[in-house]
């Protein structure tokens, strides 16, 4: 007569060790790649915050001086702080506009990376 036996035999222990082992070394993994990109996603925010508050203050300035857009600030410059080099400069000086670019250099892991903001300020 047979008996019946409960349990699990060596077989079917080793399948489960493999996919386990398989799925927490693909979530090993992703969690690396994953936390590269928080970090790019950092920087990427670090240089836009930098760029849209030049932008902001040179708004600012052009309000606050007389004749409008004369100020010290409108000058062409360059900054660098904060893991960032900033540098602008005024593309157009005449009309009731100016045109300005900022331009935002920024580290990442594989070198570096630059992004480019172009608005016209009213004057």
């Amino acid at each position: 007569m047979r008996e019946n036996w409960c349990g699990v035999s060596v077989a079917e222990v080793l399948v489960a060790i493999v996919i386990v082992t398989v799925g927490l070394l693909a979530l090993v993994g992703s969690w690396g790649q994953m936390s590269r990109m928080i970090g790019r996603g950092r920087h990427a925010t670090l240089a836009a915050t930098v760029a849209a508050s030049r932008v902001e203050r040179l708004r600012q300035i052009s309000r606050s001086t007389s004749p409008p857009c004369t100020g010290a600030g409108w000058r062409s410059d360059s900054l660098v702080g904060t893991g960032v080099v900033e540098s602008w400069q005024v593309l157009d000086a005449a009309g009731p506009f100016r045109r300005v670019q900022v331009i935002v250099r920024h580290r990442t892991p594989s070198g570096f990376a630059t992004d480019t903001v172009a608005t016209s300020l009213p004057c």
